[in-house]
C-alpha cells in the first residue's frame, strides 16, 4: 500500500514548516521581532481581546522590546503607532521605554508621541506602574515633561485635566515645571488646587481668559447666564457637564462639542431634552457628516456604526441617517496598504 499521498504531496515542499503556535492554540509562522512588535505596536490593546487578555499583551510586548536592540527603530515605531496608527497606549509604552534607553532620541519624539494630555497621563502612570523599568521620573524625562506642561495650549491643560488616577495635578506636583510667566504660575496654580495666595507673585487677575470664563460659568446662577457664557466659551463639554443647569445650557454645550463628542454622547444629549430643537438637529446632523473634520479627528467606519448601534430609538432620524454618511466619509480614512491585499478566515482552531 502506498504511503499518504495527501501527507508527502511534493506540493508541501513548496512552503516553509510551520513552527509556531498562534494565541488561538493553531499552527503558525513566528515573525522577526522587529516586524512582531510592529505589528503588535500598531494593533495591540492593553484590554482584553478575542484570544489574549490584557496581562498576555503586556507580557508579549515587554518580550518583544527586550529582543529588539535597536532604538531608532523603537522611536520610529512610537512615532508610527501615534501618527499613523492612531493609537494611544502602545507608542506611550515604546516612549517609556526609549526614556530608559536613549534620552536624546526620546527628547527627539517626545512630543510627537504625547501630542495630548491624555497621553501624557497614561505615560505617567505607566512609569509610575514600573512596568518598564522606572517607578518615577528621571531627570530627563521631568525636563520632556516640564517642556510639554509649559508649552501646552491652555485648552490643552484644561482637556489634560478631565479625569483621574493619575489626575494632572499629580502630574503637575511630580514634574514640577517652572512656570514661564505669571499667566501660566496662576494656571499651575489653580489646576493644583492650590489656594491664590501660594500663587504669588501672580494672582487671579493672571488666570487666562478660558478659565476665568470657566470660573464665572461655573458660579453663574442662571440657566441663561450658563449659557451665555458657553457661547464664548472653548472648552472640552466634560468641563461643563457637571454644573449645566438646564436644556438651554446643554443646547449651547452641544453647539460647542467637537465632532467626535457629538458622536460619542448623542443619548446624552438626548436626556437633556437637546433634539427638540430642530435647528439644533439639523446642526448636529450636518457636523456629524462635515468631512473635513472627519478627517482632522482621524475617525473610523466603525465608530461611527458603534454610535448608530447603541443610539436610542428616540435619536432623530436624521441624525442617524448622518451616522451612516459619516460612516462612509470614515472610509477614507482608513491607511492604504501598498500592494495586492489577501483577507484571509482563521480556522487555525476549528474543529
Amino acid at each position: 500500500m502506498m504511503a499518504n499521498k495527501s501527507l508527502f504531496s511534493n506540493r508541501m515542499n513548496q512552503f516553509p514548516r510551520a513552527d509556531a503556535r498562534n494565541e488561538a492554540g493553531g499552527r503558525a509562522y513566528k515573525y522577526e521581532p522587529k516586524h512582531a512588535l510592529a505589528q503588535l505596536a500598531a494593533t495591540g490593546t492593553f484590554n482584553g481581546v478575542f484570544y489574549a487578555n490584557a496581562q498576555a499583551q503586556l507580557d508579549e510586548l515587554r518580550t518583544l522590546i527586550n529582543q529588539v536592540d535597536d532604538n531608532r527603530f523603537l522611536a520610529q515605531l512610537a512615532v508610527y503607532a501615534r501618527e499613523r496608527a492612531f493609537m494611544k497606549d502602545m507608542p506611550a509604552a515604546l516612549l517609556v521605554t526609549l526614556s530608559t534607553r536613549d534620552t536624546e532620541l526620546l527628547h527627539r519624539v517626545f512630543d510627537r508621541v504625547v501630542d495630548n494630555g491624555r497621553v501624557l497621563r497614561t505615560m505617567f502612570q505607566m512609569i509610575r506602574s514600573g512596568q518598564f523599568g522606572r517607578t518615577g521620573l528621571s531627570s530627563s524625562l521631568q525636563r520632556a515633561f516640564q517642556r510639554w506642561l509649559n508649552e501646552a495650549s491652555v485648552g490643552k491643560l484644561l482637556s489634560a485635566s478631565i479625569g483621574h488616577d493619575p489626575s494632572l495635578r499629580d502630574v503637575l506636583r511630580l514634574a514640577r515645571p517652572t512656570p514661564v510667566d505669571n499667566a501660566r504660575r496662576a494656571l499651575f496654580g489653580w489646576l493644583t488646587d492650590k489656594e491664590p495666595a501660594k500663587w504669588a507673585p501672580a494672582s487671579a487677575a493672571d488666570l487666562p481668559a478660558q478659565v476665568q470664563a470657566l470660573i464665572a460659568y461655573r458660579c453663574a446662577e442662571t440657566e441663561r447666564e450658563q449659557a451665555a457664557i458657553v457661547e464664548g466659551l472653548s472648552v472640552r463639554w466634560d468641563l461643563l457637564a457637571d454644573a449645566a443647569k438646564g436644556p438651554l445650557v446643554w443646547r449651547a454645550i452641544a453647539r460647542q462639542m467637537g465632532p467626535q463628542a457629538l458622536r460619542m454622547n448623542l443619548n446624552t444629549l438626548l436626556r437633556h431634552d437637546v433634539f427638540r430643537d430642530d435647528a439644533l438637529i439639523d446642526e448636529v446632523a450636518n457636523r456629524l457628516v462635515d468631512k473635513d473634520a472627519i478627517r482632522r479627528s482621524r475617525q473610523f467606519p466603525y465608530q461611527f456604526l458603534a454610535a448608530y448601534l447603541n443610539a436610542s430609538d428616540q435619536i432623530p432620524h436624521k441624525i442617524k441617517a448622518a451616522l451612516h454618511e459619516a460612516a462612509e466619509v470614515a472610509c477614507g480614512n482608513v491607511p492604504e496598504l501598498s500592494g495586492p491585499v489577501v483577507i484571509g478566515l482563521d480556522t487555525s482552531n476549528a474543529n
